[in-house]
């Protein structure tokens, strides 16, 4: 965020400006945490978008590697949205095994 009086960068859950040390005007505060939450939430979509890409891959190719990726972002998607973090994890474990399973019986046969 930037101090609309001294135009010097501010972190966003500041109210006061470090730089001037003048008040930063409510409205001011509010649009820029307005707009983080925006960011992290489309930052959260790409994590939920990787994590299934990565489920369906680790059921074909490299099970552990894309399976544990999938997972990761999983835990990620987890501190916002509890819910749907367990979900993807899940998904991605299900997915993780089945690949392995999957790859030994092709290597088997």
């Amino acid at each position: 965020m930037i101090c609309p009086f001294c135009k010097r960068e501010v972190e966003i859950n500041k109210t006061m400006c470090p730089h001037c040390g003048r008040p930063l005007p409510q409205e001011h505060v509010e649009q820029s945490q307005k707009q983080r939450m925006s960011h992290e939430q489309s930052y959260h979509r790409a994590f939920i978008v990787m994590s299934i890409i990565a489920a369906i891959i680790a059921i074909f190719f490299l099970p552990p590697l894309f399976g544990g990726f999938g997972f990761w972002c999983g835990m990620r998607v987890k501190k916002v949205n509890m819910a749907l973090g367990s979900g993807l994890m899940l998904l991605n474990a299900a997915c993780l095994v089945t690949g392995m399973i999957w790859g030994m019986v092709n290597y088997l046969t």
